[in-house]
Formats: C-alpha cells, structure tokens, sequence
C-alpha cells in the first residue's frame, strides 16, 4: 500500500515538473517574442547597409553630431553607430527638408498623400520626426527650396510661380514661418536650386544655381557671385561657426568667408553624368555626408581624402 502511495506521489511530482516546465517556457517565449516585436516596433532597423534610396530630398546632422537625417519622399531614414534605422513617425513625403540645433523645419506631402488636402506647408519637428507642427500653408502650399539657420531659424524660401499665398521669388521669415517678407534678389543670375542660410547671422544667405553660388549680406536683397560661372546643385554653410561654406556640382568646394579663398576638396568617385545633390557638415566632429543624383550618401571623416558610401 506505502509502494502504491509513494509510485502515485512520484508520478504526481512529474507531471507537477513537466507542467511547470511548460508553463516557464510559454511565459519565456512571450516574453522574448514581446521584446522583439517592441523592439523591431520602436527602432525597426535595417540590416541592408548601403541602404537603397528611391530618393533624397534633404541631408542633416543632429545637434550631438551623431545621427544624419535623410529625408525622401517615403519618409525619414536615420543613420548612426553605422547602422541605419526608420524612426516612428508617420511616413510623410518630405520636400525642401532643412535641419536645424533643435530639430528640421520641412515642406511636403502628409503621409505620402500628394492631393492638395495633404499638403504639410511649412512645418517643423522637434522629436525626429515623430510629430510635424504647422507653421503656415498648411494643405495650400508645397516650398521646394527652403532653408534655416542652424541656430537661428531663420527662414528663407524661393518660390518658383506665382501663388496666391506667395508672390514669385526670394522670401524670408523673421519669426519661424509665420509671416514672410520678400527679397529684392538683385544679381541673382539664376533661380535657386537650394538655399543655405548662415547659423547665425540672419540676414547672410547663399544660393547655389546653375550659374553658380552666389551670396548676399541683407536678407537677399543683394547677391554677389562667389566664383564667375560654375554651376552648383548644392550648398551648406557650417553650422557650427558659419565661417566655412561648402558648395559644388561634380567638384566638392570649401569657401572661407573671412579669407574669401575658394579651395577644392577631394570628393567620392562619380559615375558620368551624376553630380552632387545635397551635403551636411556635422555640427560637432569633422564629418561631411554628401548625396549624389544617383541616390548614393557618401561620408567623409578626413577633409575628403577617403569617403564611405552608407547608402
């Protein structure tokens, strides 16, 4: 009888056992599959490096210097600790993106919407881009060609055609989008393909056009060209001194605006026919990322000597 008990006790214990291993490797598998998921769900990282673009509408450096922002016209793409990631926010078609210490002021499309009820103006991020704040022209207006001081904010956009909210040419912003005055634009060879705005003095602008860069001192309403001729698709100032503007096309130039010496800096192999479309400097380490028309980012850590390609 003590035999049969102790066999009936034995038996219990496993099952008790087996029942309690399973119940441990259920709740262990929860757990793993709720981390991965919030995981994926929060950071959703990309193991393809190079990543693939389907376009490029803005390049910039975060304020610590450590992530590059992408701007396309499926939303943001975000690089750092040589790894690249997409991060929550809505997927927005982003145009005339420009970043900024706090964040980006942009133009586009709502989450990916291009009819005329989805357009974003002019509005700005504070948290990468996990929300878009309307400053004006919301569901009206589309700017291409926008740029901020880094430090300033300060506004200036070139519109292309006549609107009924803004006339044809150079405007700027004095107070985040809000209200625009326009420039006169005198000696402005040609229409701006992109703007670049000085960190901190707010009346000091540079257009890269197809005759060239060309810079002015009051608000736009005066240019001066940096070089004679030259085409250039794109342009930044330094945003942490403002001291250095970088400018080109197929050709990677540095201007000192105290010296007002142009220098060449070795840039990434191009393949014929593609040129430079978009470049940031990082505010706080030598590092300067380039985009190219072929939807190719570059970075370079050494005054362009060597570059990377990252996507």
């Amino acid at each position: 009888m003590k035999r049969a008990v102790r066999k009936r006790e034995a038996q219990f214990r496993r099952k008790s056992l087996r029942h309690f291993i399973y119940v441990v490797v259920f709740t262990l598998g929860i757990v793993v599959m709720f981390a991965v998921s919030t995981l994926w769900l929060a950071d959703r990282r990309t193991n393809e490096t190079p990543l693939k673009f389907s376009s490029i509408h803005g390049l910039s450096y975060t304020s610590d210097g450590r992530r590059l922002y992408v701007a396309t016209s499926e939303g943001l793409r975000v690089y750092a600790d040589n790894q690249w990631r997409i991060p929550d926010g809505a997927n927005h078609n982003y145009r005339g993106f420009t970043g900024i210490g706090s964040g980006f002021f942009t133009s586009g499309y709502r989450d990916l919407d291009i009819s005329s009820e989805g357009l974003l103006g002019i509005a700005r991020s504070t948290d990468g881009g996990t929300t878009l704040i309307s400053l004006n022209f919301e569901d009206n207006l589309v700017v291409d060609v926008l740029a901020a001081g880094y430090r300033s904010y300060m506004l200036y956009a070139f519109i292309p055609d006549e609107t009924r909210f803004l006339s044809r040419g150079l405007h700027y912003s004095l107070d985040e989008g809000l209200t625009w005055q326009q420039s006169g634009a005198r000696g402005l060879a040609a229409a701006p393909v992109q703007l670049a705005v000085h960190p901190y003095e707010i009346s000091r602008v540079a257009a890269a056009t197809d005759a060239g860069v060309f810079m002015s001192s009051n608000h736009g309403d005066d240019f001066s060209p940096l070089d004679e001729g030259g085409r250039a698709t794109m342009v930044a100032f330094d945003p942490e001194m403002g001291d250095e503007l970088y400018f080109g096309f197929r050709q990677l130039y540095r201007y000192g605006l105290e010296s007002r010496q142009t220098e060449p800096l070795p840039g990434p192999d191009l393949s014929e026919g593609e040129f430079f479309s978009y470049i940031a400097v990082n505010p706080v380490r030598d590092e300067i990322a380039l985009a190219t028309s072929r939807r190719c980012i570059y970075v370079t850590r050494d005054d362009g000597l060597t570059w990377q390609q990252i996507g």
